[in-house]
């Protein structure tokens, strides 16, 4: 199983007109690009936490990783999280008819500007973050 796989899901369920199905298509598309952070980190040898922590860890080191269309990246990341929260949990509150594929056109965003980094770009994001660490005292980064 591969995070990525959640985008397809997304895809097939966004458009039915059926509400469960667009706040699933929400959910995934940030699952998607969840797991494709999570494991681009891992490459770089960050270890993220397990449960909740593990998405604000997400954001705060991408957005903390000295490249701008990163963190540009990781606030996307981090609306996405808000608005599956929403999505899941605030069920009597109404999605906006633009939320599935807007989700799914974030998802896709982070995952691109991901997988197009350059191995340069990929050692200064792994350095920037180990120096963020140790500034903040929480250091992840394993030799």
């Amino acid at each position: 199983m591969n995070g990525r796989d959640f985008l397809d899901t997304a895809r097939s369920w966004a458009g039915r007109g059926r509400e469960a199905d667009e706040r699933s298509a929400v959910s995934r598309a940030y699952y998607a690009c969840f797991h494709v952070a999570r494991d681009f980190l891992a490459a770089l040898r960050f270890r993220t936490p397990r449960a909740d922590r593990a998405h604000n860890y997400l954001y705060v080191r991408l957005n903390n990783c000295g490249l701008r269309h990163v963190e540009g990246a990781a606030i996307r990341l981090d609306i996405l999280r808000g608005l599956r929260n929403q999505a899941d949990y605030d069920l009597h509150r109404p999605l906006s008819s633009s939320a599935a594929p807007d989700s799914i056109a974030d998802a896709e965003f982070v995952i691109r500007t991901l997988d197009a980094l350059s191995p340069q770009e990929r050692t200064h994001i792994s350095a920037a973050m180990r120096q963020y660490e140790q500034k903040i005292g929480d250091v992840t980064w394993q030799p």
